[in-house]
């Protein structure tokens, strides 16, 4: 029975090997009329979905819905307040607003790499060429952060929204709006500043389950063109991988992630 136990563990680890993205995919249901904003934590790689996961109170460090209501409103709401439960999906509530855009940063969590994890995590992020820094030589300690965005409704004048991500993914153009084969600006900020010449991996799943992908990369002002080719869930996402720089005590390395998903 150890044995068939072991075995099993050892057969999974190439596919949780692969696992490099948490996205949210949100959808508006109206059922008898009455819209409802149903949102779903999924865990996997290139938009190919390996596991859902619930929405964990101890794992939120940010949790809001941005709305905009037919007047030109702006409303935010806190979705941690009262929500102290593990639930599946991980949001699912009256939603009204003509458009939504919503946040979620996840608590820091960690991770022992060797040598070899981290430059095969550089090369899955299109990052090895041009490394900044000395690649380590033994095994080390990495932190690593997740701020995730998910655009509802229509999107109008909610798209471009900056929420204070440390790590912020923000699309300068309606993508709800824009016309099928048209470019989307798309810009990074990191601590607050333009993020120049950052590489982002850019996802769409049609209704077939088919998934395409682009490769861009941000300019001087932290800016990159997204073309959209087609309908479907698209998701925009990047790491971004430095030493350490505060809060180090057994850390040496610290990572941060980020996904701005829409439909269209």
């Amino acid at each position: 029975m150890k044995n068939s136990a072991w075995l099993l563990a050892f057969l999974l680890l190439p596919q949780l090997a692969t696992a490099h993205d948490y996205w949210i995919e949100s959808t508006v249901l109206s059922p008898a009329n009455q819209p409802r904003l149903q949102s779903r934590l999924y865990l996997g790689d290139g938009l190919k979905v390996e596991e859902e996961q619930p929405y964990k109170p101890g794992r939120a460090s940010d949790f809001r819905l941005y709305v905009r209501d037919e007047s030109q409103r702006d409303r935010v709401i806190d979705l941690r307040q009262g929500a102290t439960a593990v639930r599946t999906p991980m949001l699912d509530m009256p939603f009204t607003a003509r458009s939504g855009l919503l946040r979620l940063d996840r608590t820091p969590a960690y991770l022992d790499a060797t040598p070899a994890d981290f430059r095969h995590n550089l090369e899955h992020e299109q990052q090895l060429t041009g490394f900044a820094f000395p690649l380590p030589q033994k095994n080390v300690r990495e932190r690593y952060t997740r701020y995730l965005k998910s655009l509802v409704g229509n999107g109008a004048g909610l798209h471009a929204r900056e929420t204070g991500q440390r790590l912020e993914i923000s699309l300068l153009d309606n993508p709800v709006a824009a016309s099928s084969g048209g470019l989307v600006r798309v810009r990074v900020r990191f601590e607050g500043s333009a993020l120049a010449g950052a590489p982002l991996l850019a996802y769409r799943r049609d209704a077939r389950g088919a998934i395409t992908t682009q490769e861009l990369r941000t300019d001087a002002r932290g800016q990159a063109r997204l073309q959209l080719d087609g309908k479907g869930l698209w998701l925009v996402r990047m790491m971004h991988l430095r030493p350490c720089a505060r809060d180090c005590k057994g850390v040496e390395w610290e990572s941060f992630w980020a996904a701005y998903s829409f439909r269209r």
